[in-house]
């Protein structure tokens, strides 16, 4: 990356990604993608093509992961939880909890641990946690109020 491009970064968690290159297991040839050394995440892939610099690959592939369209950060609703599949970023009311997890099929895998979307989950949903579409800044978290217990 040359000094005047841009840091890519994961859309998910804000870590910066790295720059890999893949041989394909199934065929002759190689891949160029950011990938996040933290959630695993992957911009789109290049291919290297042997008669072009490996450099046009890798070009292709920064102005594929610093392009990508991001939806505007947001708390996700209950209802999108329940049917999401995805990463997600996490945050509790109590400040001591704050972490990329994943969500499949209404479980919620966060630091390790497993944890079931159900009745106890989702009426505490937006009261004790709730999560972002990617990790939110300061200003994001302190502008969305948490929910007031019925």
């Amino acid at each position: 990356m040359s000094n005047k491009e841009q840091v890519v970064h994961c859309p998910y968690c804000g870590t910066e990604m790295q720059l890999y290159y893949e041989q394909s297991v199934h065929s002759d040839c190689e891949y160029v993608a950011y990938r996040c050394p933290k959630c695993f995440t992957e911009s789109p892939m290049k291919m290297v093509d042997y008669l072009e610099p490996v450099d046009k690959a890798r070009n292709e592939a920064y102005i594929s992961a610093i392009t990508r369209w991001k939806e505007p950060n947001r708390i996700l609703t209950i209802a999108e939880i329940k049917t999401y599949n995805g990463f997600v970023w996490c945050e509790n009311i109590y400040g001591n909890a704050f972490s990329p997890a994943y969500v499949e099929n209404q479980k919620l895998y966060v630091d390790n641990a497993v944890d079931e979307i159900e009745e106890e989950a989702i009426d505490s949903y937006g009261i004790v946690w709730r999560c972002w579409l990617r990790k939110p800044s300061e200003k994001e978290r302190e502008s969305v109020c948490w929910k007031k217990k019925k």
